[in-house]
C-alpha cells in the first residue's frame, strides 16, 4: 500500500546512515529512521556494539522491523482480522502495519527466540532523526563553492477535492495534471501552447514550437524579491537555463506527501518540521531527489536548472499522481536546441503507433 511512511529499527543495534537518495553521507548514528514512498537510505551496523540485553541472553538472531506509521491509516488496522468480512478480491486483502525480518548473528540462520512484542532496549547516545528527511545527516562530499543562492521562486500548493466528474481530484495550484497519452482526453486542448496530444510528448513540442509555448517568462511579483516562475495554467512551468529555483511546497491537508523531481537532484533547504535547518546548514544542505512534505506543513527545496527538457515533478503515492498531483517543469527549450537535440525517428514512430492505438481502441466496459 503506497500511503504510509515507515520506521526502520534493528533490535539492539545502532544504525549508521551512510547514504540517502544516492547522496553519500558522513556516518550518522541513529536508533531508527523514517522513509516516505520513493525515499532510499543505506546504513551499516556494528554487531560488536549490540546492546548487552541480547549478548547476555545469547540470542542467535534479532528482529529487523519495518513499522508503518499508524496515524495515517483511516481505521484501527491493528484490530482487523484478515481477510476482511466483505471480501472484494479473490485473495486475502488486509493491512499489516508491522513487517518483520531477522538478522542472524551466527551461521545457523535461526529465527529469534524472543517475542517480537517484547519491549526493545533504549540505546545510549543515539536518537531517531528529528524529521523524515534526515536533514541532520551531513553529505560526505560538499559543494566546492557551497550551495548557490536562489535566483528564482516557484510556489506549489497541494490540494484535494472533488472534480467535475464527481470523483476525487488532486491539484497543484488548483490544476489537476493529466496525461492524455495514458487517460485519453480529459480536457479540451488549449488553442495555443502545449497541447495534450495523443502522439506528441512535451519534449517534442518544446523542439517543434520553441517560441510558441504560451508561457510567460519569470515575473517580479508583489511580496517576492525573486522573479516568479510562470505557468500556462495547465500545469507546465517555464524555467530559464541555469536558474537556481527555490520551490516552496505547501501541504495544508493530512498525510505527508513524497514529492519527486525527475532529471535533477535538489537541496532540501528546510521543512515545517525542521525550519532551523535553513540557517544551521546554509552552505551544506542535504541533496536528495524525493522530499517528504509534512502534513499540514511545508517544504522548501532548491535546484539548478542545468538539464534542459520536460521534467515531471509529482507526488510518489501512485494514486495521488494518477489523480493529478503533479506538474511538468519545462527547462529552457532554447538551450535544448542549442545542445543539438532533435526528435529521433524511432521516437516519432512510437508516438504515431500510440496515436493509432488510442484512436482505434474501443475499450469494453465490464458489466457488474
Amino acid at each position: 500500500m503506497q500511503l504510509v511512511t515507515i520506521i526502520v529499527p534493528i533490535d539492539g543495534c545502532k544504525l549508521f546512515i551512510i547514504e540517502v537518495d544516492t547522496t553519500t553521507t558522513i556516518p550518522y548514528p541513529v536508533d531508527s529512521f523514517t522513509l516516505n514512498v520513493a525515499q532510499r537510505c543505506s546504513f551499516l551496523c556494528n554487531l560488536t556494539d549490540l546492546d548487552p540485553t541480547y549478548n547476555a541472553s545469547r540470542v542467535k538472531s534479532i528482529y529487523i522491523r519495518i513499522q508503518a506509521t499508524l496515524s495515517v491509516y483511516p481505521q484501527d488496522v491493528t484490530s482487523f482480522i484478515p481477510p476482511y468480512e466483505n471480501q472484494c478480491y479473490p485473495y486475502p486483502t488486509f493491512y499489516n502495519p508491522l513487517y518483520l525480518a531477522f538478522l542472524s548473528l551466527d551461521s545457523t540462520n535461526s529465527t529469534p527466540t524472543y517475542l517480537a512484542t517484547l519491549a526493545t532496549p533504549i540505546l545510549s547516545n543515539v536518537t531517531p532523526p528529528l524529521d523524515t528527511n534526515i536533514l541532520d545527516a551531513r553529505p560526505l562530499f560538499r559543494n566546492a563553492n557551497g550551495v548557490p543562492n536562489a535566483t528564482h521562486y516557484l510556489a506549489i500548493a497541494v490540494g484535494f477535492g472533488v472534480g467535475p466528474s464527481g470523483f476525487g481530484d488532486a491539484t497543484v495550484n488548483g490544476v489537476s495534471y493529466s496525461s492524455d497519452a495514458n487517460y485519453m482526453h480529459m480536457r479540451d486542448d488549449p488553442p495555443t501552447g502545449f497541447t495534450s496530444d495523443l502522439y506528441e510528448p512535451l519534449l517534442y513540442q518544446m523542439v517543434r514550437k520553441t517560441n510558441q509555448l504560451a508561457i510567460s517568462s519569470p515575473l517580479l511579483e508583489a511580496g517576492n524579491d525573486l522573479p516568479v516562475i510562470q505557468s500556462d495554467a495547465n500545469g507546465h512551468y517555464l524555467i530559464p537555463y541555469l536558474a537556481c529555483v527555490d520551490i516552496y511546497i505547501t501541504n495544508p491537508i493530512g498525510g505527508e506527501h513524497p514529492f519527486h523531481l525527475h532529471g535533477h537532484n535538489f537541496w532540501i533547504v528546510s521543512t515545517s518540521d525542521y525550519p532551523e535547518a535553513e540557517f544551521l546548514y546554509a552552505e551544506d544542505f542535504m541533496q536528495r531527489d524525493t522530499v517528504s512534505v509534512p502534513a499540514g506543513g511545508w517544504a522548501k527545496i532548491r535546484f539548478v536548472a542545468d538539464n534542459p527538457g520536460a521534467w515531471f515533478m509529482h507526488c510518489h503515492i501512485e494514486w495521488h499522481m494518477a489523480d493529478g498531483l503533479a506538474v511538468a517543469l519545462i527547462v529552457s527549450p532554447d538551450q535544448l536546441l542549442t545542445n543539438g537535440y532533435t526528435i529521433p525517428q524511432s521516437g516519432q514512430r512510437q508516438c504515431e503507433a500510440l496515436q493509432r492505438f488510442n484512436t482505434t481502441y474501443d475499450p469494453v466496459i465490464p458489466s457488474n
